[in-house]
């Protein structure tokens, strides 16, 4: 089967799972790089985004006062209502996993550039886990351009 068949019976078992559970669901998005830890929910009610929250952290040493404790707190903020989609800050954007999905049907309609790599990753459920592309240049923590892994909880958050 080709990647757009694959992601297509992957969106077919996403749609039941999501329908049964009333389109309530979380969705979180893990960003690791060399330095820091990113993380992103989103939380989506009756097939609406009510809520995205972001953690960062790094360890990255930081300059301290003497007596003051060595790390840097976490990052943190969420957003509601009207709020949704006003930070920028690296986060995932509020989006549905059907966006999700409608970006990665993009991705891979579309032909790759020379010197691209793509993956699509489907989890052990059937539902999209990733699909993005990257520069084959680049060894460590290259840019993704499309949908980065995440992970659903399904039902009422």
């Amino acid at each position: 089967a080709t990647d757009l068949e694959r992601l297509a019976a992957s969106r077919a078992a996403w749609e039941q799972a999501r329908d049964a559970a009333g389109g309530n669901y979380a969705y979180e998005v893990l960003q690791i790089t060399l330095v820091s830890r990113q993380k992103t929910r989103v939380v989506v009610r009756s097939g609406k985004v009510v809520e995205r929250s972001f953690e960062r952290a790094t360890s990255v040493p930081q300059a301290v006062e003497p007596g003051s404790p060595a790390a840097a707190p976490p990052f943190a903020w969420t957003e509601t209502g009207a709020e949704l989609g006003t930070h920028g800050d690296g986060a995932a954007a509020p989006e549905t996993v059907d966006a999700l999905y409608d970006k990665a049907a993009r991705l891979l309609a579309a032909p790759k550039a020379e010197f691209r790599e793509r993956s699509l990753g489907i989890e052990e459920r059937g539902f999209l886990h990733h699909c993005f592309e990257r520069d084959s240049r680049i060894a460590d923590d290259a840019p993704l351009d499309g949908v980065p892994p995440f992970q659903i909880t399904l039902g009422k958050p």
